[in-house]
């Protein structure tokens, strides 16, 4: 794919600004509606844009819109038109109007840039042969403009693409390089780093199931070793900011025959591994560190997690390799997660350890 920022792309860039001033204009009539489409069964099975965006292997797009108005209306959350460019591997240029957000509780409140939330029109969608039915996606951004938050965003990244490694009961998750064009006029062109997250709905269906809002459920409503793998990769990450009763950074999918209940983690930033700046301590936890993991399920003896424990050293090389093998991380921030993630082997490796984290700590 041509990068957003090679020497080839200045051109390109400047057409697709004069037409984003257009479309942008257009859609001040559309952006509050959308087209109300009849799906064929070929629609239904169609790759979404999600699909097509994350098999680009090295994905750079440009956002244009009015980010002065955005920013400044962050908490409110609310729509308004942007325009989305970029090119394939093969050199197409696809520009593509829709509309965006601010988005999350916690991080409208915090970021200097918060995350997005990007939503196509169907009608659109249907025309370039994509899926109209997962139309939108999160964009999880830099948040904060410190060169530490920039790598931030990176790791956080790579805590979704280590529980990839580990199932497929995960959300799916690209890395992108965006190029952010205020449309306002205030300011030049910023790229930074940031990731896409799979559309909920589109998740569930490829899990062959339903997302379901059912609260006060505890960890047994999983099968054992789904259950004890979801545990122990938070664990892992050293995350503690999430709640299965209050359905908090979770999302629950029922299997179409009602057989499996599966919970899907996101939401990473709280996480050790991740160790953001603005993170804190969970209180309720009785957590001194951000770094400190604290095991969050109910085991009677150690070996109910042998089977488990066993699963996470076979895959330990494989789980490094994703974070050895990320050219966009920093040495120093590679070398940390490294350690971090060492240090997780290291109770895995001590019966002693083990016992004391999973048995005796257990909530």
């Amino acid at each position: 794919m041509t990068r957003i920022l090679s020497s080839k792309i200045p051109l390109v860039l400047s057409i697709c600004f004069l037409l984003n001033v257009s479309l942008l204009t257009a859609q001040l009539q559309r952006f509050t509606s959308d087209s109300n489409v009849v799906l064929t069964d070929y629609e239904k099975s169609a790759m979404s844009i999600f699909d097509d965006l994350k098999v680009e292997p090295n994905l750079s797009i440009t956002l244009e819109s009015d980010f002065t108005r955005l920013i400044e209306n962050k908490k409110e959350g609310k729509y308004q038109p942007a325009v989305m460019t970029y090119i394939n591997s093969d050199g197409e240029i696809f520009q593509k109007a829709l509309k965006i957000k601010a988005r999350g509780k916690f991080r409208r409140k915090i970021c200097d840039f918060p995350p997005l939330k990007l939503k196509f029109y169907k009608d659109d969608l249907t025309e370039d042969g994509f899926s109209p039915t997962y139309k939108s996606f999160k964009l999880v951004t830099h948040c904060l403009d410190s060169e530490g938050d920039k790598q931030n965003v990176l790791r956080e990244f790579l805590a979704y693409k280590l529980f990839n490694k580990l199932t497929t009961q995960a959300f799916e998750v690209k890395l992108v390089e965006i190029t952010y064009v205020n449309s306002s006029g205030d300011g030049a062109p910023e790229t930074r780093f940031g990731f896409l997250i799979e559309n909920t709905k589109e998740m569930s269906d490829r899990l062959g199931g339903d997302e379901i809002e059912e609260y006060n459920l505890d960890l047994n409503v999983m099968e054992g070793r789904d259950r004890h793998l979801f545990s122990m990769f938070q664990f892992m990450i050293g995350n503690t900011d999430w709640k299965t009763n209050m359905i908090h950074n979770i999302k629950i999918v029922k299997s179409d025959d009602g057989k499996e209940t599966m919970m899907i983690p996101y939401d990473f930033d709280f996480a050790g591994l991740v160790n953001t700046s603005y993170a804190r301590p969970n209180a309720d936890y009785k957590q001194v560190s951000v770094r400190q993991r604290i095991y969050m399920d109910k085991v009677k003896n150690l070996e109910e997690l042998s089977e488990i424990i066993r699963y996470f050293k076979k895959h330990k090389d494989g789980l490094f390799d994703v974070v050895k093998n990320t050219d966009q991380l920093n040495k120093k921030n590679k070398k940390d997660m490294l350690k971090y993630l060492n240090s997780f082997y290291d109770i895995l490796d001590s019966n002693q350890q083990s016992r004391h984290a999973f048995v005796n700590k257990s909530l």
